[in-house]
């Protein structure tokens, strides 16, 4: 971070503020989102993350950045008024649905809301974006209860998290909606909801998806940022009753190309497995899932094969050769590799996030990254491979994989 340096925002300008940056006010006050920081407190963002840092009063700043961050300062509200004016329109029992493409604003949107009326009591708040979460890892799902205004999403911890093995819905549609259903039904019959959606909307898929979770979360309103609703999605709101609520997409949102996104993501996965240490247990021991089932497999080692024979014939050249036959040990530790698993308790909620590395047939061993420090008796192997930096490698496409068939 370089040295501190005071900035003047005055009454009615914001400091937009990317990311790795913090700031402090000194003097005055300001809004992050709906949410006033008492003087002092720190607000930071994150790398690739952006805040409007909004000036109710004549105030002073005290900005420290880091490197590739950078500071505008802009002589309006960044946050639109109808925005503002939004989180009013819902009624006392609302579950409501942020939908919009990737970095439309979304998540600024709910959180906005979310600060606007955490006063009137807890809200829950279920991030789908299985891509771009806050709340959990990349590749799962979550919901969290809410009790007092943030000006970040992230630091809100969550109560439940749930694996889904892919950066995308589009992977696995029937299994996404069938895991929200099964997780995260029955939010549909209580108020005070907020649903955060992933931002896959082109296409008729896509629309088919965001129509099934409609019907499944039953949300009293649906908030469209930038994004038509019509044909399927339409039929979904008024099955459901919702009402649809058309916004703009301000200006003033950034936009991250996809390397950007992916780089969030690998935070996300490091984060997610910080102080992870190398562990070694008894292969029996453990009950094996894979990533699109929920009934036990018996031998992990050939669903482990199957990735990498995947890796192989997309020619990505990880520093392995894949054996001929099914009793050779498939090991992508040994490639400076893993495969993104699941720590599992009894009920399939997340206890945290593995890099599986490989199994020893003839020990009776499996091996992997981890730091759940409890036993483990449930992993879900996914279809995500990472180096052991963490760095996204591959990601295994479902029809691919015989195993299971």
């Amino acid at each position: 971070m370089q040295p501190a340096r005071r900035v003047e925002v005055p009454r009615g300008h914001t400091l937009l503020m990317k990311g790795p940056a913090s700031a402090r006010c000194v003097s005055g006050k300001v809004d992050v989102f709906g949410y006033r920081p008492p003087a002092n407190e720190l607000v930071v963002a994150r790398p690739w993350k952006t805040l409007p840092i909004h000036a109710l009063e004549d105030s002073v700043l005290e900005v420290s950045a880091g490197p590739g961050s950078s500071t505008e300062l802009l002589d309006f509200d960044a946050v639109p008024q109808e925005w503002r004016d939004l989180p009013r329109r819902f009624r006392s029992g609302f579950r409501v649905a942020f939908l919009g493409r990737v970095d439309s604003g979304k998540t600024s949107l709910l959180l906005l809301s979310m600060n606007e009326r955490i006063g009137e009591g807890p809200i829950a708040v279920a991030d789908l974006d299985v891509g771009q979460p806050e709340i959990c890892p990349p590749t799962t799902f979550a919901f969290a209860e809410v009790s007092s205004p943030t000006y970040r999403l992230s630091s809100v911890k969550a109560s439940a998290i749930y694996p889904f093995g892919f950066t995308t819905p589009s992977y696995a549609l029937s299994r996404s909606v069938e895991l929200v259903r099964r997780h995260l039904g029955r939010l549909a019959e209580r108020g005070r909801v907020l649903f955060n959606l992933d931002g896959w909307i082109d296409g008729p898929q896509a629309v088919e998806h965001k129509a099934s979770l409609v019907r499944a979360l039953r949300p009293t309103d649906v908030v469209a940022i930038e994004t038509e609703v019509a044909g399927e999605l339409l039929e979904a709101c008024r099955d459901v009753g919702a009402e649809v609520h058309h916004v703009t997409r301000p200006p003033t949102v950034p936009r991250r190309d996809r390397e950007e996104r992916k780089k969030a993501r690998e935070m996300g996965y490091a984060a997610a497995l910080r102080n992870a240490s190398l562990r070694q247990t008894v292969r029996s021991w453990i009950t094996y899932y894979h990533v699109l089932s929920d009934q036990p497999i018996f031998d992990p080692e050939r669903y482990l094969l199957e990735v990498v024979r995947d890796l192989e014939a997309r020619s990505l050249d990880l520093g392995f050769e894949v054996p001929e036959d099914f009793g050779t040990e498939p090991d992508l530790g040994r490639a400076g590799a893993g495969l993104l698993s699941y720590v599992l308790d009894e009920g399939g909620a997340v206890l945290g996030l593995s890099l599986l590395l490989g199994f020893s047939r003839e020990k009776n061993l499996v091996r992997f990254l981890a730091n759940h420090q409890g036993p483990i008796k449930y992993l879900r192997m996914g279809a995500l491979v990472l180096s052991q930096r963490f760095e996204e490698l591959h990601v295994v496409d479902p029809s691919s994989l015989s195993y299971g068939r």
